[in-house]
């Protein structure tokens, strides 16, 4: 079997994963650890077998950041409001993408959610101190991120 073959099986299994994540945590608030671990196996994968060790090391620092940006927003924010499992995934989709993919899934991930908001309280259904799961917007970005990978313009 061909490397594409692999990539595209790793590709297969990280949107179904963003899939089920995205289902979980709107459904009981929770992204299961177990999930996260997954991805961050099939994040390593695909930066090995699409990229190379340099590109991994740079999704390494991705994860990094992504997760201290996180954490420190939780931490002004309260982790009642910005969960550990949205921290993790965060990690997770960095490791994924890497940069500069990543700058994509950010944007991506921001622009949904701000248009979620702002629908969402324009039609009465949010207001200002509203909470909602936060991985279906991670993985939405995340996905456009993986796509943004393969379309060369």
């Amino acid at each position: 079997m061909t490397e594409h073959y692999y990539i595209s099986l790793i590709l297969a299994l990280l949107f179904s994963l963003a899939l089920i994540i995205s289902i979980i945590d709107l459904s009981i608030h929770i992204i299961p650890n177990e999930l996260v671990l997954a991805m961050i196996a099939l994040g390593v994968l695909f930066q090995l077998l699409y990229f190379d060790w340099k590109s991994m090391m740079i999704a390494m620092a991705c994860l990094l950041v992504l997760m201290g940006i996180f954490a420190g927003l939780a931490a002004i924010l309260g982790f009642s409001k910005v969960g550990a499992g949205d921290v993790k995934l965060a990690g997770a989709m960095g490791l994924v993408l890497g940069y500069p993919y990543i700058l994509t899934a950010v944007f991506v991930m921001s622009a949904v959610m701000l248009l979620y908001c702002v629908i969402g309280i324009f039609i009465g259904k949010l207001t200002l101190v509203s909470m909602f799961p936060y991985a279906p917007f991670l993985m939405i970005g995340m996905n456009l991120g993986l796509l943004s990978v393969f379309i060369t313009i």
